[in-house]
């Protein structure tokens, strides 16, 4: 009858023993014992019969193995814990269950053999759902995660369930068109030894969890190293997961069709150094620059001067020298030296390419290092090595090229050094079937490409039509799972909308090397993924190639002055434009000697633009400088005063102040001399005004749409009221983010001065509650911004007259106290200063408020 080890060290030591033994110092820090205590543990096992060492006992670097008793008594094991399992409880939809566990490793038990070596193992165990439930208990649906485990390289261990014995390999299929077909089939479960891929993974699976089928579309996520690269290795079968190494890989491979397959899937895109055979590709020219390396290793004795002259005579004999020109004798030494060192062929100081491709069987030890360690250094892309078969790879050179970070691929028939991070070896089944060793030490099962790497595949998304457009494009492609691979391709695809597709997702850092590939054919491309450093000079090589719309994209303050004045001046773009008048603005207060720069631009006819922003300069600067832009600015912006004008009239009014332009520089502006429903025209009639109200609601809307809300916010009520008249006017006022509480709420003692008039507040009006809470219905049937700013005012009105505290406001909460007496205010700590409408918090902060004894007495008056 099959018994259980009970030893839990000795069983750990049979189980790592499985996978092919191993010294007796690997075996104990594998299974995590002391070095004396495995070598006593091994030693009896040895004289059990269990367990065999490949040399006498005691010697240093022997290989324990197990032994055939071992082995069975390892398969008793499987089979002991196999039948503590109810196997007749076993759920719908359950395919195995877990015999044992130790950490990261795992003996399962499995109804039928999983198609690969790798698998997924559920993160917690599956259960049968109940039986008067319908809906399913949760573990077959979308929460449940999974993990990667790798079959380890113990045999399978085949047992029949019904006599529990073990079979000597997987039992036959059976034939129904057979006569012992009609018997009752054989119940035969595999065993298997595995290892989670990734150690540390939280798992709730114990001993006797069932196990269920991935259900093909929650494939886990492979380890870091394994994807994220610029080249696609393989698939990790079952799942049709990319391998995509991050780091070099040393594949020990011995087999030549092996190695050739390896060449052609890593080349794509690189330079491979190699058996050109093997790959397909042509040799390219020898490099002249591969010669400095070479010349130090074949002449170690000679002076650095001497090597640079023998180095510049053998480039200039390989590209061609006079022929009467004889050499000299250390010359001809140097050229013997080389001609048994390199094969003949072409030589050229040329960029190779990005594909190219240099054969290193016949190069002597120094041109092969050479060769290779110039390749590493230049390369544009990544370099794969295939070194030459029967040629020994020194293992100094092979840690250098590893660590090297251009490095993609090293083909070698020696063990590389442990140092290295990826270790690539066929797998024992053969081709396409490898394993990529990762730093962790476990090997993931890779399906070997065909050939060539798939073309990155992009899903057909709506390219931008203007910069707004980039993050949604981003963010649609990112939902969609693409993720770009960490080396671009060389040159944009056949379909130039996929290039604009990466340079959003590339925006807005950017990529300069993918921008400049893609500027010859794609310049929106180009565009989008430019580096912000890089903007301006792309925007003088791309700019006729792209609509206006694009400028966007490119920061005022990256724009040389001269130029940047050029293009304010004639874009669409009016927030763009803006921008850039702030940033020169800025720097002729920084810089006033930039007006040397300037001057050019400032003789002549003026452009209404670079006017604008000198005259909002001007009352920064001393004034000889505000003098001498004034001068030219006035009369130019005069003849176009809408550039700026909401900056350009305050600053009128301060060079008045210090006399630096004349006083009737307002009637100048004004006399109908402009369009009155121009911001000059509006502008001038609201100044002419003065103390007077303003009578016709036409006039008030034309103020609220053309000038700035603070310019008007004197006439704030009766403007108000006389919007409320209309319904045409009262539906743009449902729409407007008008902050009516800070607006109106206002004290008679404040003064405003718009750019050429004072004028005194308006305190509220005390019959404005009337007329404004009638339309309470219609907003709150209409939630914008408009209407609960016109909410919050009515709610605060209505409190203030009814002497009680404010209710919360929509827009502020706060907004209701600037009805209230001061004296009521509460203390405002500063998140509640922000809560909401900054407009209204200033005014909260200011601490100013809009109460009158009027307020108190408009309830009575809504009574009579």
């Amino acid at each position: 009858m099959p018994s259980r080890i009970r030893s839990g060290y000795r069983r750990r030591l049979l189980d790592w023993l499985a996978d092919g033994g191993g010294t007796v110092s690997a075996s104990a820090q594998s299974v995590g014992l002391h070095l004396p205590h495995a070598s006593s543990e091994l030693k009896q096992l040895r004289e059990d019969g269990w367990v065999a060492s490949d040399r006498e006992e005691g010697s240093k670097g022997a290989v324990q193995r197990l032994t055939e008793v071992g082995w069975k008594r390892l398969q008793e094991d499987d089979i002991a814990r196999l039948q503590a399992i109810d196997l007749s409880d076993m759920p719908p939809g359950a395919i195995g269950c877990v015999l044992a566990r130790d950490g990261a490793h795992l003996l399962l038990a499995y109804a039928q053999s999983p198609s690969s070596a790798l698998i997924t193992l559920p993160n917690r165990p599956f259960t049968q759902p109940d039986a008067d439930d319908d809906i399913s208990t949760g573990n077959q649906g979308g929460d449940m995660k999974w993990v990667w485990a790798v079959r380890r390289d113990a045999p399978q261990h085949w047992v029949d369930v019904t006599a529990m014995k073990s079979l000597s390999g997987a039992p036959e299929k059976i034939d129904p068109s057979r006569i012992e077909g009609w018997d009752e089939p054989l119940q035969a479960w595999v065993i298997l030894r595995v290892q989670l891929l990734e150690r540390g993974r939280k798992m709730a699976l114990s001993v006797g969890s069932w196990i269920q089928a991935n259900p093909q579309d929650r494939w886990p996520k492979l380890p870091a190293s394994s994807i994220g690269g610029d080249w696609e290795l393989g698939t990790a079968a079952p799942a049709p997961t990319p391998v995509r190494p991050s780091a070099a890989i040393a594949a020990v491979i011995e087999e030549r069709i092996t190695q050739g397959l390896l060449m052609r899937i890593a080349g794509e895109g690189a330079w491979v150094l190699g058996d050109l055979d093997m790959l397909g590709r042509g040799q390219s020219p020898w490099p002249l620059e591969a010669l400095t390396g070479w010349i130090f290793r074949a002449h170690t004795r000679l002076d650095s001067e001497e090597i640079d002259r023998r180095r510049s005579w053998l480039r200039a004999e390989l590209v061609g020298r006079s022929p009467d020109q004889r050499r000299t004798s250390r010359q001809q030494a140097t050229w013997n030296r080389f001609a048994s060192a390199w094969p003949i062929g072409k030589w050229r100081s040329k960029d190779p390419g990005s594909e190219a491709a240099w054969d290193l069987r016949g190069l002597d030890e120094g041109a092969r290092i050479s060769l290779i360690e110039w390749a590493l250094d230049s390369t544009p892309t990544k370099v794969v090595i295939q070194w030459p078969s029967g040629i020994e790879l020194a293992r100094t050179l092979c840690e250098r090229v590893l660590a090297h970070p251009n490095l993609r691929l090293l083909i070698m028939n020696d063990k590389p050094p442990s140092a290295s991070p990826l270790i690539l070896r066929t797998a024992p089944e053969g081709l396409p079937s490898s394993r990529l060793q990762l730093p962790s030490g476990i090997s993931l099962p890779v399906q070997l490409s065909s050939g060539s790497p798939p073309p990155l595949r992009l899903p057909d998304i709506a390219v931008p039509a203007k910069h707004e457009d980039i993050a949604e494009v981003a963010e649609s492609l990112t939902t969609l799972g693409v993720i770009l691979p960490e080396s671009l391709p060389s040159r944009p695809p056949a379909d130039l909308d996929d290039a604009i597709r990466i340079s959003c997702l590339l925006f807005p850092e950017g990529d300069g090397e993918w921008a400049n590939n893609c500027e010859g054919l794609a310049p929106l491309a180009a565009w989008i993924a430019s580096p912000r450093e890089e903007r301006w000079s792309r925007w003088l090589r791309v700019s006729s190639r792209l609509d206006e719309v694009w400028l966007a994209l490119l920061s005022p303050s990256d724009i040389p002055s001269p130029e940047l004045v050029e293009i304010a001046s004639t874009i669409g773009d009016d927030e763009w434009a803006q921008n850039a008048g702030e940033v020169l603005s800025r720097r002729l207060i920084e810089h006033p000697d930039l007006l040397l720069d300037l001057h050019p631009l400032t003789t002549g006819k003026v452009n209404p633009w670079l006017a604008s922003v000198g005259l909002v300069a001007a009352p920064r600067l001393e004034d000889d400088y505000a003098r001498v832009i004034t001068a030219w600015a006035w009369p130019a912006w005069l003849e176009s005063p809408t550039h700026g004008f909401s900056e350009v009239l305050p600053a009128l009014v301060i060079l008045e102040q210090r006399g630096l332009i004349a006083a009737d520089w307002k009637s100048e502006l004004g006399g109908g001399k402009f369009p009155s429903d121009g911001p000059i025209g509006v502008w001038s009639e609201l100044m002419a005004l003065r103390s007077e109200s303003i009578q016709d609601g036409e006039f008030a809307m034309r103020v609220v749409k053309t000038i700035p809300m603070s310019w008007w916010s004197p006439w704030a009520s009766e403007i108000l009221q006389l919007l409320l008249r209309e319904k045409k006017w009262l539906r743009y006022l449902l729409k407007e983010d008008i902050p009516w509480a800070a607006m109106v709420l206002r004290s008679s003692d404040e003064s405003h001065s718009i750019p050429g008039v004072e004028r005194q507040f308006q305190q509220c009006p005390d019959d404005l509650l009337l007329t404004i809470e009638v339309h309470r219905e219609r907003f709150e049937k209409n939630p914008t911004a408009g209407s609960e700013h016109l909410l919050d005012l009515i709610d605060a009105l209505e409190a203030v007259a009814n002497g009680r505290p404010p209710p919360l406001g929509r827009r502020h909460r706060n907004a209701g106290w600037l009805a209230q007496p001061l004296a009521l205010w509460p203390h405002f700590e500063i998140d509640e200063w922000i809560d909401g409408d900054v407009r209204i918090g200033a005014r909260l902060f200011a601490r100013i408020s809009g109460y009158h004894s009027g307020l108190k007495t408009s309830q009575q008056s809504r009574l009579d």
